[in-house]
């Protein structure tokens, strides 16, 4: 996946088949593990029955089936926001919440890049009408081509802030990416500024609200 092909009708299309595949990945990885630890449970009855189980093996499987039921449903969870968000008209979207959906999303491609993710917001919880999908869509684009700037062991920093109108959203990119997220951020309805290595997305739609 590369961020032209996330550009135009078909690339809202690709971009859900890419995150959708991302996704369920990692969800067979759950039920594998889910799976393992089932059967060792197995295991521990025949112990039980044995009169030789220790207590803590028990628990330390539960809590291993748990964590990964855990997992997996919010997988699911963040999956099934972002097919509800591509049949929304624009909404009031809350920022900060908008990115950290988006992290989430594409976790398994910045983790690619050995790059770790960092999301800071102020405390005014900016929420404004947008078009959800397409922002999570522009988002990812960022995230993808911060991962590359940075590189192994660095830092994608995305900071969501309040500006005199609307909000920005800030993160290291290179620019050789710019056409692409250019036309991406078009049709978000965003504009965007270019500061050496970073991005600055502004968010200026005509109804901007504070969520109280």
């Amino acid at each position: 996946m590369n961020i032209h092909s996330m550009t135009g009708d078909e690339g809202r299309l690709r971009f859900v088949s890419w995150i959708t595949a991302m996704a369920t990945h990692d969800m067979k990885n759950v039920l594998a593990i889910i799976n393992e630890n089932a059967g060792l449970l197995q295991d521990l009855c025949l112990l039980a029955e044995r009169g030789t189980l220790s207590p803590d093996r028990l628990a330390d499987t539960n809590v291993r089936i748990r964590d990964q039921v855990r997992r997996g449903d919010v997988l699911l969870r963040n999956l099934n926001e972002l097919a509800h968000s591509q049949d929304q008209e624009a909404m009031g979207t809350d920022i900060g919440q908008a990115a950290e959906l988006a992290v989430a999303l594409v976790r398994r491609m910045t983790a690619s890049f050995q790059a770790e993710v960092m999301i800071e917001k102020d405390s005014s919880e900016p929420s404004m009408t947008v078009r959800k999908f397409d922002l999570l869509r522009l988002l990812a684009a960022c995230l993808m081509a911060g991962g590359q700037h940075v590189g192994k062991g660095g830092v994608v920093r995305i900071q969501v802030t309040a500006a005199p109108v609307g909000y920005r959203i800030t993160c290291p990119v290179s620019a050789a990416e710019d056409a692409d997220i250019c036309r991406l951020a078009r049709e978000c309805g965003a504009a965007l500024h270019w500061d050496g290595g970073s991005l600055s997305i502004s968010l200026t739609p005509a109804i901007v609200r504070g969520v109280q």
